[in-house]
């Protein structure tokens, strides 16, 4: 019964953080167009909601859903797409969540060129921080320290990166959304400021969906990226054997059952949803 009651919680914290409150409007940007409106903007036709957090910026309350011309958003996580469907699990069956409504609840993955715009190389791949990728005009894909702001708790870092030391397990408990109970994001007290988090999903780069800890197959892992990359490594002919960025990650466990959200670290192939934020 514990944990029936706990999935039909979560399955409310995640419908409830990704309702919309566009003020009664609901205008047709159109192909290719932007505007802007108090409570949402218009890119690409799509409306996604807007919400300034405690840390000042302007954060997208939705997960991106626009698709670049010339790419088709697949339903297999084999196929190297560049953007896939979300999807559930429930323990046993993954369910590719292809419908309009879906999309517009849960947004798409995209893998990390799809994201920035242009393929990945050991020379470029450290410099795309703060930029707009795929991104409506005027907003950017979150650095790591956007995202540091909010939850306060980075993984254990095996190289130097971000302005930190190998070995250094960046923490901040003044971070906006800091819970010293999660040692992180709570992510249900982030979504009753706004945030609108989701368990989208994960599309690994090896091919697969990627599951969640038993007893909480209704939150898969799910990562939003940022643009700050964590570290390369190439082969002997240069070409990439490790690429990874830093990106918030979601962690649902006995000890964090409202869920938890921490930087961690993400392949550069994996497909994962995407929030953008305002430029200043």
């Amino acid at each position: 019964m514990k944990k029936i009651a706990f999935m039909a919680a979560m399955a409310a914290l995640t419908l409830a953080g990704c309702q919309k409150d566009d003020g009664g409007k609901n205008p047709d940007g159109g192909d290719g167009t932007y505007q802007e409106y108090s409570d949402h903007i218009v890119y690409h036709g799509e409306s996604y909601a807007i919400v300034t957090l405690a840390d000042g910026n302007t954060w997208m309350a939705d997960n991106l859903r626009y698709v670049p011309e010339g790419i088709a958003v697949s339903e297999d996580p084999a196929a190297d797409a560049g953007i896939w469907y979300p999807y559930t699990y429930d323990g046993t069956d993954f369910t590719v969540l292809t419908s309009e409504e879906d999309v517009a609840q849960y947004g798409l993955l995209y893998d990390a060129a799809t994201l920035f715009g242009e393929a990945l190389t050991a020379d470029n791949a450290a410099s795309f921080e703060g930029k707009q990728g795929i991104c409506p005009p005027g907003w950017h894909i979150p650095t790591f320290h956007e995202v540091f702001n909010l939850v306060g708790m980075c993984s254990k870092l095996s190289v130097a990166a971000a302005g930190y030391e190998a070995g250094e397990t960046p923490t901040d408990e003044n971070a906006y959304y800091y819970n010293a109970d999660y040692n992180g994001g709570n992510i249900a007290e982030m979504n009753a400021a706004g945030f609108g988090f989701v368990f989208s999903g994960t599309r690994n780069q090896t091919g697969s969906w990627i599951k969640s800890l038993s007893g909480y197959e209704a939150c898969p892992m799910t990562y939003l990226w940022s643009s700050t990359m964590y570290q390369v490594q190439t082969e002997e002919d240069g070409s990439l054997s490790r690429l990874q960025y830093f990106s918030l990650g979601s962690t649902v466990t006995k000890s964090y059952p409202d869920g938890r959200l921490t930087v961690m670290f993400n392949n550069y192939g994996n497909g994962c949803p995407v929030r953008c934020v305002k430029d200043k």
